[in-house]
C-alpha cells in the first residue's frame, strides 16, 4: 500500500481533511457495525426456528467479511482504548436510536408454540 508523503499528511491536518476523514470513517463504522449486528440477529432468528436459508446465510458471510476487511483498512488508525469505550457507546446509542427509527424492538420475542394455538381457538370461536 502506498502511503502519502509527510508534507500532504501536515497539509492535509491543517485544513481539516484528516478530522473530517476520521469522523466520515467512525460514521460509516458505526453503520457497518450496525448491519452486522441486525444481520446476526436475522440468522439467530431463523436459526431458532430451523429456517437457515443457504443463500441469505452465504450473503450475510459475504457481507461480514467485505465490512472486516473495510475495517482492516484503518482500524491502525485506532490507537487508544478511550476511542474503543467511545465507539461502545455511540454505537449503543445509535442503535436504540435506529431501532426506534425502523420500529426494530430489540426486546422482541417469538410467540411461543402454545400462545399461536390459543390465539387460532379463539379466532374459531370469534369466526362462529
Amino acid at each position: 500500500m502506498m502511503k502519502p508523503k509527510k508534507a500532504a499528511i501536515e497539509t492535509a491536518k491543517k485544513r481539516g481533511i484528516i478530522d473530517r476523514t476520521c469522523q466520515l470513517l467512525s460514521a460509516a463504522y458505526l453503520l457497518n457495525s450496525e448491519v452486522g449486528f441486525i444481520l446476526g440477529e436475522v440468522d439467530d432468528v431463523l436459526d431458532e426456528s430451523n429456517l437457515k436459508i443457504g443463500d441469505l446465510k452465504q450473503a450475510q458471510n459475504k457481507v461480514t467479511f467485505a465490512l472486516d476487511c473495510y475495517y482492516k483498512t484503518f482500524c491502525s488508525m485506532i490507537t487508544n482504548q478511550d476511542t474503543v469505550n467511545e465507539w461502545a457507546k455511540d454505537l449503543e446509542k445509535f442503535d436504540a436510536s435506529f431501532r426506534k427509527f425502523a420500529n426494530i424492538p430489540s426486546d422482541w420475542k417469538p410467540l411461543a408454540v402454545d400462545e399461536i394455538e390459543e390465539e387460532g381457538q379463539e379466532q374459531d370461536t370469534i369466526n362462529q
